[in-house]
């Protein structure tokens, strides 16, 4: 979704995709939202769709995505001229584009693993954006339990597309979405038609059916 700037056997993906918009259908948003936006984002404000992690606003207007995961993948849709992460005003990680050209596409997580309710922020500088234009987003990782069963589920799964599909449907049936959204865009996750079918669907969705994937 938009986040403005200042800032028992395997479904198929046909029938998980049906279960994504059951599972978060009563929502008022646009049920395949990945994200949140700031309400009413002023006319210089630019806005960017992040699909991972997945994005809620909180009643004070802070972009929020709770992690599932110790290291989640990183995916905004477009181009980027920076990718930063910051804790307390101290800048921990920093990507940059260059002569080798911007920067899109999921990113795999650049740090340590989080900690239990560990707090970052993500921020991201569109390749157009003036240089003092980003988008904010506040990362915390979920409760000790929460990440300790979801680390043991990824370690499970191995490499199995049918058991990544089913843990993906049993999320959502649990209205977790942030571990549904997790697990689809691991970068541990396997490759196969259903999955990155879900995968296009779920990108689509959430960014527009212009939106050009990575």
């Amino acid at each position: 979704m938009l986040v403005a700037m200042s800032s028992r056997s395997a479904p198929s993906a046909a029938s998980l995709a049906t279960c994504l918009v059951m599972a978060v259908g009563h929502q008022a948003l646009d049920p395949w939202a990945l994200g949140a936006s700031t309400p009413h984002p002023s006319p210089n404000e630019e806005s960017i769709c992040v699909i991972a992690p997945r994005l809620t606003t909180l009643p004070n207007g802070t972009v929020q995505a709770v992690v599932a995961l110790r290291a989640p993948t990183l995916f905004a849709q477009g181009q980027f001229a920076a990718v930063w992460l910051e804790q307390n005003g101290r800048l921990l990680w920093q990507r940059q584009a260059g002569a080798h050209g911007p920067i899109e596409g999921p990113m795999p997580w650049p740090l340590a693993p989080l900690q239990p309710g560990e707090l970052l922020q993500l921020r991201l500088r569109p390749l157009t954006a003036a240089n003092d234009s980003v988008a904010t987003v506040q990362l915390m990782a979920a409760p000790a339990t929460v990440l300790a069963r979801n680390q043991a589920l990824l370690r499970h799964l191995a490499n199995d597309p049918a058991a990544w599909l089913q843990a993906v449907n049993q999320a959502l049936n649990r209205q977790d979405i942030p571990l549904a959204w997790g697990l689809l865009f691991a970068f541990e996750g396997p490759r196969s038609p259903e999955l990155d079918a879900l995968r296009l669907t779920v990108f689509e969705r959430g960014c527009g059916e212009s939106a050009t994937p990575p």
